[in-house]
């Protein structure tokens, strides 16, 4: 199998950058071939020749000495809510020990097929689960937690009406969803707590979410659109609802704080800004570039710096294809965390998934620029000082 470029890749469920979405954001970007290129001469975790060389010599100690001492994330779970799921791609086959799709599951529960195949459709699915839990197989890369198995809510749903709030031409489309100004509609918003609870179900401990459907935060629009927790209640108030129950269950959510060029992370990125009872669950990620600083493409941490960390965001994962690809963005940067944190689950199966959040923000690297919190948070991912010991 070959290695495939492309120029871009499509963002699954966009981040938008405007103040009325129109349902696209800046896409992940794919990142350039880093010095020699990728071949398949040997395998590599997570594909580090994206990453300039001395980046990508030092990411690779610290992940190796991870992998170690014992945190590859063997007989852990670990959830994505994505495009779906590649059960062919010689790097994950077999990876998936659950899979659903907006009820479309494979426990037994009642079936939907709305708009939601079970199958990644659109690769968005793959490179993140390929970053988490490819296989250690002998060819192209592995992941981070490479021997953790992976529960896959497919969620491919589009934006437009009746999954989001643009009407785009539709007919007899409700007026009052035009003056929206994110994504979450009612039928989105059931159907993503339906994923929510699937992961609290399986007890799965960290679930993914490289995805956004809401705008840039900023102070200023938190003013001008009067944001607090009633508002944000209003845009995902079923989904709020799970998040609860995820975090009481001692889960974690891992989310990509988008990309774009806003000081502070979208709002599902800032959630703990109004609930702050969602802290102790929450993680938001920003994506680190080829030279190891804050990558062109990412947000920064902002005003979520308490809960934010900087992670690897240009990386080589799989494709849809079955083969391997450069790919960037934040949706790649968040996979990172949550493989990390299943990762030392098998390390140290004593932590709680809760307790290990707080040693990934406790042991990252604050040494410059790492110490800039408006733009890294807690610091940097460092995953041979995490798998040392407590904290």
């Amino acid at each position: 199998m070959m290695r495939v470029a492309t120029a871009a890749i499509a963002a699954w469920l966009v981040l938008s950058g405007c103040e009325v979405p129109t349902g696209t954001e800046p896409p992940d970007p794919v990142a350039p071939p880093g010095p020699g290129g990728f071949t398949l001469d040997h395998e590599r975790v997570v594909g580090f020749p994206a990453l300039q060389e001395r980046v990508a010599r030092e990411e690779a100690a610290r992940v190796t000495a991870m992998h170690e001492r014992g945190g590859t994330g063997k007989g852990q779970l670990v959830g994505t809510i994505e495009s779906g799921a590649n059960l062919e791609h010689p790097d994950l086959k077999g990876q998936f020990a659950h899979t659903c799709a907006m009820g479309q599951c494979n426990d037994g529960r009642p079936n939907r097929d709305d708009h939601s195949p079970l199958l990644d459709t659109d690769d968005h699915g793959t490179l993140v689960n390929g970053v988490i839990a490819a296989r250690k197989n002998g060819s192209g890369v592995y992941g981070v937690a490479y021997e953790a198995r992976i529960a896959s809510y497919g969620n491919t749903a589009y934006t437009l009406y009746p999954w989001g709030n643009d009407c785009g031409g539709i007919p007899n489309c409700p007026p009052a969803l035009r003056d929206k100004r994110h994504q979450w509609s009612e039928l989105f918003d059931r159907e993503i707590a339906r994923g929510i609870d699937w992961m609290r179900s399986l007890d799965v401990g960290v679930t993914n979410f490289s995805w956004g459907r809401t705008y840039e935060w900023s102070r200023e629009k938190e003013t001008r659109y009067g944001i607090n927790a009633a508002t944000v209640r209003a845009i995902m108030p079923v989904t709020l609802q799970a998040f609860k129950a995820y975090a009481d269950a001692g889960g974690v959510a891992v989310w990509a704080a988008g990309n774009g060029d806003s000081l502070h992370p979208a709002v599902e990125g800032m959630v703990p800004r109004y609930f702050p009872e969602l802290e102790k669950a929450w993680l938001t990620v920003v994506g680190i570039g080829t030279d190891g600083r804050i990558g062109v493409f990412s947000h920064y941490c902002g005003d979520a710096a308490d809960w934010c960390l900087a992670a690897p965001g240009e990386v080589v994962t799989t494709h849809r294809g079955g083969s391997w690809i450069f790919a960037g963005g934040t949706s790649m940067a968040a996979p990172y965390v949550a493989a990390a944190i299943v990762a030392l689950k098998s390390r140290f199966p004593d932590m709680s998934y809760q307790e290990l959040r707080a040693h990934l923000l406790a042991t990252a690297d604050r040494s410059p620029p790492y110490d800039d919190e408006a733009v890294y948070g807690r610091g940097r991912l460092d995953l041979d000082a995490a798998s040392r010991g407590r904290t």
